[in-house]
């Protein structure tokens, strides 16, 4: 409409509740959690470098914000090369072993952090 806002000290921009990654290629996200291949629901397991990380895709019991906070690192990590991610086969692995336990514990497959175990390993 023409109009201006001034005084800003940031822009936050969100999707909204629906998973959908309409802007990226299906083979590398899918909308769907049961293909969603995402290593401890972070990194795209189908690429051959990890240059794409996803943070905050998830539901957990508690606080968001410090488990996003450690996806970023984490990823900001990897990016410099301070830390590796395993290889694709090892990534897929523990990616069916997650949705087995989540099928297991909820009936279906969701994007959701299994808590503390998940949040220790995410920090290490």
């Amino acid at each position: 409409d023409g109009s201006t806002v001034d005084g800003l000290d940031a822009v936050v921009f969100a999707t909204g509740f629906g998973l959908k990654f309409s802007f990226i290629d299906e083979s590398i996200l899918q909308d769907n959690p049961e293909d969603l291949d995402l290593y401890k629901l972070v990194f795209p397991a189908g690429l051959t470098k990890p240059t794409l990380s996803v943070i905050g895709c998830l539901s957990t019991v508690g606080a968001h914000p410090p488990i996003y906070e450690l996806q970023a690192r984490w990823a900001a990590r990897v990016f410099l090369g301070m830390s590796k991610l395993p290889d694709k086969e090892t990534m897929l692995k523990r990616i069916r072993a997650d949705r087995l336990e989540l099928k297991q514990r909820f009936g279906h497959v969701q994007l959701q952090l299994l808590n503390l175990p998940d949040r220790d390993e995410i920090a290490e």
